[in-house]
């Protein structure tokens, strides 16, 4: 499997669930639980997915490079993301 490749679009915070990265995957795939990497301009920040949505849907375990992506992750500040920040990893 290719390593997953995501750049970010749109960060933002839902209530009671936490920070949520989207943007299009271009290659690989992501599931619910994988540990990935947050690359920014000055760092690279590990970070593990908490649960996927797809039209705001709460449910699918995996998504495939061409899909749009909505991600919350656990280990990064809002603040320390940017869009253009790319979220990577797997392999």
């Amino acid at each position: 499997m290719p390593q997953f490749e995501m750049t970010i679009d749109e960060v933002f915070e839902i209530p009671n669930r936490g920070l949520v990265v989207c943007g299009k995957a271009t290659a690989g795939e992501i599931r619910v639980g994988d540990e990935l990497f947050v690359h920014t301009d000055d760092m690279v920040v590990p970070v593990r997915v908490k649960f996927l949505e797809a039209f705001h849907n709460v449910g699918p375990q995996i998504r495939y490079a061409g899909d749009n992506v909505a991600a919350g992750i656990a280990g990064i500040q809002k603040s320390a993301i940017r869009s253009g920040s790319r979220l990577l990893g797997g392999g």
